[in-house]
């Protein structure tokens, strides 16, 4: 766990071209350790991980040129832009992925439905 803090306090971006990955913890990871996202559009749960231009971008992983031009955009971000992507995600993933926050959501859906 410690080795995976130093791997994410290291990094400039977290990416993620996976060819198909139904749900990955790696990539809310990444967003919680406050990372600007590269995450392919087949990822099961990039939809709920990448915000479009506010914490990063999507790419499609199965196109060469998207994964190209995926990798020369994450390059040519400016470092200004890469912090308010890593800001934004720190801020996402607590108001998506906070586990008590999820827990109350499930328990008033439970209580929704009983009679």
């Amino acid at each position: 766990e410690q080795e995976l803090v130093r791997f994410h306090a290291a990094a400039d971006w977290f990416i993620h071209p996976a060819l198909h990955d139904p749900s990955p913890l790696v990539v809310i990871e990444a967003m919680n350790a406050g990372l600007p996202m590269a995450v392919s559009i087949t990822t099961g749960n990039c939809p709920e991980v990448v915000v479009p231009e506010k914490n990063g971008f999507a790419f499609d992983s199965t196109n060469p040129e998207a994964v190209r031009a995926a990798l020369q955009r994450i390059v040519n971000t400016p470092p200004d832009q890469r912090a308010v992507y890593a800001a934004a995600s720190a801020v996402y993933s607590i108001a998506r992925f906070d586990p008590d926050r999820i827990c109350e959501n499930f328990y008033r859906g439970m209580m929704a439905l009983k009679p």
